[in-house]
């Protein structure tokens, strides 16, 4: 991570208006404008040997009342995101935006490949907090109005920043467009008949290494999968202890340059129950450190989002395996909790702190409900749907273990 660490700090020299950092504990803190008349916004950067995390804070202190209505802008608002989530921290009222680079061992980042993960930031704050979040605060707009505004903004180039290599300036256009293109493959794949495995053979294929790495991946560990050609959209099924299967479609965008994963929970919110839905997915997704829950406002369906944004990085297998293998993971811890929600009157906040018992030392958890949260063993599946060979806990403890101290100390989910 040396490389990285002295190309992350001559982009932070060249844009920043300030920062500091702190080499021992590999952290940094900036301030950015996107924009001449924009607020200033602060960036903090965690850099682990596994991933480098950016977070961005558009709001501080809401009230409770003010949190009700944040936590159904928030859900809505995280269905636009191509790269990260917002976040709402219930116990200080903070709102931030927080995006994450996973790399494989050893890798290294070049500049260029930093700039969207640290400019994203000051462009998600200017665009969905003083546009969005503060109207939405004030009653000025309504969450949904808010979003629709913002989501006719958002297709504009934002923020110019300079490179400390050649080119010397270039613009950042948000990527909401692609995701939304390769959302709505997916959206149009649900529709469309089933066609059999044994209906395209990869044998031929010469439309991109991503397509074939995901492909490879698939077939290593053995899951059983369709894949559109014509849209680059693989379907799975994966069994759960919850419910009787997740539909998986992983997407890739235009030129490879990012695949979107999609995790679909198979039972849909009641239209009684959206607001205690937005609450229970602001606090899933509060300190999550890679994607994020989602819930469609036209008929409450939730899935869990995992964006993987390549650049120059050649996909690897462990690459794969961390955003595909993500969601149903996060369903299995989430789902069973969700649905006590959804249909046995659990109140969300007492929801979440019981899917996350394993994972919080310094918080009991409630014992009625212990038996039922539990981290989940690996699924045994009916023939022809799929199941990790990592066992959950390992995965579970390489994922949440990282930089636990930090995170505690940020008052995060850890």
């Amino acid at each position: 991570m040396i490389l990285t660490m002295h190309n992350l700090n001559r982009l932070l020299q060249k844009n920043s208006l300030n920062y500091t950092s702190d080499p021992e504990k590999k952290t940094f803190s900036a301030s950015f404008r996107s924009t001449e008349d924009a607020d200033v916004t602060q960036v903090d950067i965690l850099v682990s040997d596994h991933d480098i995390r950016f977070t961005s804070y558009l709001k501080k202190e809401l009230t409770q009342e003010e949190m009700g209505r944040a936590a159904e802008f928030i859900t809505r608002a995280n269905n636009n995101l191509s790269m990260g989530s917002l976040q709402l921290d219930y116990a200080t009222g903070s709102v931030y935006f927080r995006v994450n680079c996973h790399l494989d061992e050893k890798q290294e980042l070049s500049a260029g490949e930093l700039a969207p993960y640290l400019f994203v930031g000051p462009m998600t704050a200017e665009l969905y907090g003083k546009n969005g979040l503060e109207p939405v605060l004030r009653e000025e707009l309504s969450p949904q109005q808010a979003v629709e505004i913002i989501r006719e903004a958002d297709q504009k180039p934002m923020m110019s920043f300079v490179l400390p290599d050649p080119p010397p300036n270039f613009r950042l256009r948000r990527r909401t467009d692609l995701h939304q293109a390769s959302r709505k493959k997916t959206e149009e794949k649900r529709k469309e008949p089933d066609f059999e495995e044994g209906d395209f053979s990869f044998d031929d294929w010469e439309g991109g290494s991503v397509t074939e790495a995901i492909h490879n991946y698939l077939d290593e560990q053995e899951w059983h999968y369709s894949f559109d050609p014509s849209r680059r959209v693989f379907r799975m099924k994966f069994a759960s202890k919850w419910v009787d299967s997740y539909q998986i479609y992983t997407a890739i965008g235009p030129e490879e340059e990012y695949f979107i994963t999609l995790t679909v929970f198979p039972i849909k919110v009641p239209e009684n129950k959206r607001n205690e839905a937005h609450e229970f997915i602001a606090r899933a997704n509060f300190g999550m450190i890679q994607g994020c829950f989602e819930m469609n406002p036209e008929d409450g369906e939730i899935q869990f989002k995992s964006v993987c944004m390549l650049g120059e990085t050649e996909l690897s297998s462990d690459l794969v395996e961390y955003h595909i293998d993500m969601g149903f993971r996060m369903l299995d811890r989430y789902g069973g909790e969700l649905m006590q929600v959804l249909f046995g009157g659990k109140a969300p906040q007492e929801a979440i702190r019981d899917a996350e018992k394993d994972v919080r030392d310094d918080e009991p958890a409630s014992s009625a409900s212990a038996e039922s949260s539990a981290p989940p063993a690996s699924p045994q599946p009916p023939q022809g749907e799929n199941r990790p060979r990592r066992s959950f806990g390992q995965w579970l403890r390489d994922l949440f273990n990282r930089n636990q101290d930090h995170e505690e100390d940020e008052g995060g989910q850890v």
